[in-house]
């Protein structure tokens, strides 16, 4: 529903509070078109969380973060960040693909059995970046230097 909708553009928008106005209706159009993504839809729909903290440890280490949207059925996972800005050239940046993997690596704790997909999403350019399984157990590798 639009007043939906409305709700979820707002909650995205609370991060950008210091921009002039004009920013802001830049931005608020952009979110408005990446919440009509069909591919984005279960993070918009009734069963999806909004800014979900997580908390637990991965290889011994602590971890304390906030997921930006959230699906979870009886099969999967979606998990997506949201990024404004241009996505760098090159590969996903580091730091962000080592956070997406160590929120993968908390919510395999708690759903053993569930498939994880992880999204970078580039509010700028509408840009859905899958950040694959493999990519998530290096950036774990990186961090931990363990072996897979």
């Amino acid at each position: 529903s639009a007043s939906r909708r409305g709700d979820v553009a707002r909650a995205i928008m609370r991060q950008y509070d210091d921009l002039t106005d004009a920013e802001k209706e830049d931005i608020l159009q952009r979110v408005e078109a990446i919440i009509e993504m069909p591919e984005l839809r279960p993070l918009f729909s009734r069963q999806a969380l909004a800014e979900v903290p997580i908390n637990g440890r991965v290889h011994g280490v602590g971890v304390v973060g906030q997921i930006d949207r959230l699906y979870v059925d009886e099969d999967k996972i979606i998990l997506a960040d949201f990024k404004t800005g241009q996505r760098p050239d090159g590969p996903p940046p580091h730091g962000y693909v080592e956070q997406l993997a160590l929120y993968d690596s908390l919510l395999t704790q708690i759903y053993p059995s569930r498939q994880i997909t992880s999204w970078i999403v580039w509010t700028q350019t509408q840009f859905i970046e899958d950040v694959t399984l493999a990519q998530r157990q290096q950036a774990l590798q990186r961090l931990f230097a363990v072996s897979a």
